[in-house]
């Protein structure tokens, strides 16, 4: 299983979850990220994970972006409330997903549900 991340989303984390693979997308050169792979972009990172079962894209904005345009499904998390911030997940093609399942966790400190979208076959 890998993940693929923006630099800015990998900064979030204190260190790698175990047992996955990181990848951390960044055009910067010189950028060297601690403990996890690095690529130069979305396409590079897929090719690196070939042969993976699967791979999740986990954001910034621009990966999300890029990232609907390969998904085959979306597991989306929403939360019960307004959340201040500056990366939103962009809009779904509304031709090209299909909502497949939801489920509530109301339980625990933060409820939120999850909602699994598959790619429509054309």
């Amino acid at each position: 299983m890998s993940h693929d991340y923006g630099k800015k989303n990998i900064r979030i984390l204190s260190c790698p979850l175990p047992g996955r693979r990181h990848i951390v997308l960044s055009r910067n050169a010189n950028y060297i990220p601690k403990n996890v792979e690095k690529a130069e972009s979305l396409e590079k990172a897929l090719e690196m994970c070939e042969g993976e079962e699967k791979v999740f894209i986990i954001g910034g904005a621009q990966v999300f972006s890029h990232g609907l345009d390969v998904a085959t499904t979306i597991r989306l998390t929403t939360l019960e409330r307004e959340v201040e911030g500056d990366v939103v997940f962009p809009e779904l093609p509304e031709k090209s997903f299909q909502e497949v399942s939801r489920e509530h966790f109301p339980d625990g400190k933060e409820p939120f549900s999850v909602i699994v979208y598959k790619r429509n076959r054309d």
